[in-house]
Formats: C-alpha cells, structure tokens, sequence
C-alpha cells in the first residue's frame, strides 16, 4: 500500500515523506520501490542528504540509483564520495556502465568534457 500511495506523489512530495521516516524505516524503501522508482527522489537531494541516505542502503541498490539518475548528477555525487565508498559502489556495476561514470569523473570540473554532459 506505501508503494502505491507513494508513487501517486509529486517527486518533491515524495522526497519530502521520506525526509519524515524515521531512520528504520528509511533502510526498508529498497525492499519497497525499484531503484529507478526511488531515483528521481534521490536526485532532489542536496550531496549532504544523498550521502546520508546511501547508507541506508545496500551497495548494489545504490549502484542501480546511479544508473537510473542523469550522468552528470551520477558523476557529481561520485565526485563527493570517499574513495572507499566510490570503489565500492563502482564494483557494484556492469563494466560497461562503470566505464561510463570513470570517465566522467576524469573531466576537469567546467571542462568542455564535463560541460557537454550537464
């Protein structure tokens, strides 16, 4: 029923309900919606709260997130990240998709190569 009622939400609205879990509950939303469902609401998010929120979920959840959110919001949230943590969430995906992110995260900030894929 949560699934249901949440997803006829407005993506900000959604983002908003799940600022009020409490932390428990929080960690069951994976068990609840598909990582492409619950993207969009982790791309609202300021890298604070999206960090804050990774760890409520398991690596490879959080791997399929970052497959379903923009590249360039991929990228700036790997960019954040302490390298263990990016390590470990790269491992979580397929060659070919952990090539795509690794390449964006070697553009210089502002160049031409990270500009075109904002």
């Amino acid at each position: 029923m949560f699934r249901k009622l949440f997803l006829k939400l407005h993506t900000k609205d959604q983002l908003d309900l799940f600022q009020e879990l409490y932390p428990e509950k929080k960690r069951k939303i994976e068990k609840v919606l598909l990582p492409e469902e619950f993207a969009a609401v982790f791309e609202w998010m300021e890298l604070p709260e999206q960090h804050e929120t990774f760890h409520f979920f398991s690596a490879e959840y959080a791997a399929k997130l970052l497959l379903n959110m923009a590249q360039d919001n991929a990228a700036s949230y790997l960019e954040d990240m302490e390298q263990k943590e990016r390590d470990l969430l790269l491992s979580q995906l397929k060659e070919e998709d952990r090539n795509t992110l690794k390449e964006l995260l070697s553009y210089e900030a502002e160049s031409a190569g990270s500009i075109m894929t904002k």
